[in-house]
């Protein structure tokens, strides 16, 4: 008997002590966010348990708003999708990947990441207030390349903390473990790694150097019950966003900057850009007028 309770009092205690452990790591991971994220948190919990109605988007052919601000990021897919230097760019960059014969194996995942000073440099920089297409407002020490996207957000990663990481050597750019940019000439493509620029690239680094890294169909999250799902729930500011095409293959970068809290059943992810400049644009604008066959990339930073 005593031996049945000597059991009984031992399981209770590690249970105990397994709630108390879950506790202090739920509060002190509530004391590293910001009341944005605690709000955010909440609203999750609310969904989760159904006691907020959503709002399921009417299915309409994939039509397109008319919207401007859509209109101008689609037009800019268009473009980038139909130019052939596109898809020669991203078989280059494969192969020069396979000739280096390079394996990403830096640790880059780091509690040092600061959400809060990357997201202040990407509403500082991103050169919204003077139109979708100038480069005014950006920062002079950085260069400007035609599809500026990826380097933008590169910068800001490296404003919240994110170390640049550069080998020796003359192929040190085009090499996969590398992240660098050290020069203001974007003619000087030797001084800026393929991974800070390019798309696909980026995508190449960090998808093994971030935290979690996760990729959807649009068609999995263009409703607004389907988004709270899946990038509402996964995504924070400071996280990084990439628009793909059908195959995956990155043509967009985005970094999350906000929300937008609408009595639960419309709260709304905030995006700011390069190359289509924007600040605190809608993230579920977005994907509710790409087509459903595109996929979307999301990178946990931290």
């Amino acid at each position: 008997m005593k031996k049945v309770l000597s059991i009984g009092m031992f399981i209770c205690l590690m249970f105990v002590s397994v709630i108390n452990v879950n506790a202090e790591s739920i509060k002190a991971k509530i004391e590293r966010l910001e009341p944005e994220e605690i709000y955010k948190n909440m609203l999750n919990n609310k969904y989760d348990e159904g006691e907020l109605i959503v709002n399921r988007k009417e299915n309409q052919n994939n039509n397109v708003d008319a919207n401007k601000e859509i209109q101008e990021l689609l037009k800019l897919r268009n473009q980038i999708l139909s130019e052939k230097r596109y898809k020669e760019d991203n078989t280059i960059e494969e192969n020069i990947f396979k000739n280096n014969n390079r394996v990403n194996n830096v640790t880059i995942k780091s509690s040092d990441y600061n959400r809060q000073k990357a997201v202040e440099y990407a509403k500082k920089y991103n050169g919204a207030e003077y139109g979708p297409t100038s480069t005014k407002g950006y920062n002079n020490d950085y260069p400007v390349f035609k599809y500026d996207c990826t380097n933008f957000v590169s910068q800001c990663l490296k404003a919240g903390g994110m170390k640049e990481v550069r080998s020796s050597g003359n192929n040190a750019w085009e090499r996969a473990d590398n992240w660098f940019c050290d020069t203001k000439d974007a003619r000087e493509l030797k001084e800026v790694s393929l991974t800070w620029r390019h798309t696909n690239s980026f995508k190449r680094y960090w998808k093994v150097n971030c935290a979690k890294y996760k990729i959807y169909d649009v068609s999995e999250t263009d409703s607004w019950s389907e988004f709270h799902k899946t990038l509402w729930d996964f995504l924070v500011k400071g996280d990084v966003v990439q628009l793909c095409d059908k195959d995956g293959d990155p043509w967009h970068t985005i970094i999350v900057t906000g929300y937008h809290f609408d009595s639960g059943n419309k709260d709304d992810i905030l995006y700011s850009a390069h190359t289509n400049n924007k600040e605190n644009a809608s993230l579920y604008n977005v994907v509710k007028n790409l087509p459903d066959s595109d996929k979307i990339i999301v990178y946990d930073m931290k």
